[in-house]
């Protein structure tokens, strides 16, 4: 479990909340359901375990693999506003009525 957010830690949570909602673990309390029932057993639980932690491993190596990200700051910019092409026009020399008083 984890505090308020990832980077903040438990440190500030007091030990017996932390162990309150331990017991409340809705992911352990229904594998001790499955497990009591005979649904799962102990060796389906490791194998599965096994399974996603190989699943997680093959992707960071993918993700490892994959070339570092070159920062190209002209580039970036360019792209960051719609392209504009600024025209200068002269100002009215007379005034518009545009409102219909």
């Amino acid at each position: 479990m984890r505090g308020h957010e990832e980077a903040s830690g438990t440190k500030y949570v007091p030990k017996e909340l932390m162990d309150l909602w331990a017991a409340k673990d809705p992911v352990k309390n229904f594998e001790a359901f499955l497990l009591d029932e005979g649904v799962i057993n102990q060796a389906f639980i490791d194998a599965y375990k096994s399974e996603i932690k190989a699943e997680i491993e093959d992707g960071l190596n993918l993700a490892d693999a994959e070339e570092g990200v070159v920062a190209d700051t002209q580039r970036e910019l360019a792209d960051l506003y719609a392209p504009f092409d600024f025209t200068e026009e002269a100002p009215a020399t007379e005034a518009v009525k545009i409102f219909g008083w």
